[in-house]
């Protein structure tokens, strides 16, 4: 009887040095993850910081829309295909 009493004793000393340490650290201890974020969420939420603006847009020469270098103008591919 001495003994569960004893423990009883220790452990009431230990929940009372931990309780303010708990209220303190109680909302770090809840962040935790539930589940594991997989590979594509992670990606996912960072695409955005991979996207950079395209620096190689010129004007058509023949109808002045914007293209890619080195590339045919969309706009006068569409009226060539028309016109074929």
């Amino acid at each position: 009887m001495l003994a569960i009493v004893q423990r009883a004793g220790v452990l009431g000393g230990l929940a009372g040095l931990l309780a303010p340490l708990s209220d303190v650290l109680g909302g770090l201890l809840l962040a935790a993850p539930k589940k594991r974020t997989t590979h594509r969420t992670k990606r996912l939420r960072l695409a955005a910081k991979w996207i950079k603006p395209l620096k190689n847009i010129s004007k058509c020469p023949l109808c002045g829309s914007d293209k890619l270098l080195h590339h045919m103008c969309p706009n006068c591919l569409k009226t060539l295909k028309k016109a074929l």
